[in-house]
């Protein structure tokens, strides 16, 4: 097994973009106990309700409402913890880093 990876410039380039099956949603709900759990990917609890992250097919299925339909992209990476920050969440440097390209090429299109 390789050493996980601390250097930025070399954590980018071994990444390993994974397209998931599917489209996903963010949805806002105001009592989560109405959504069945085992229907979320990720639960974010906001002060103006739970926002439920889900496939698309379910959320239509239990009616709720959404605006923005998503893909989900997995980056697989052997990374160290201290990579990452802290709870897996990426420092800002690194979310710049992969998101700038995706922009660029969006606003291409």
């Amino acid at each position: 097994m390789m050493n996980p990876i601390t250097d930025l410039q070399e954590l980018i380039s071994n990444m390993e973009p994974i397209l998931n099956e599917g489209e996903y949603i963010f949805a806002t709900v105001s009592d989560i106990n109405t959504v069945p759990r085992e229907k979320t990917i990720c639960e974010i609890v906001e002060k103006e309700g739970v926002t439920v992250v889900m496939k698309k097919i379910n959320a239509a299925e239990l009616g709720l409402k959404f605006d923005f339909i998503a893909s989900w992209i997995t980056l697989d990476v052997h990374s160290a913890l201290e990579a990452v920050g802290p709870y897996g969440c990426p420092p800002k440097v690194l979310l710049t880093d992969l998101t700038t390209p995706i922009t660029y090429e969006r606003l291409k299109a």
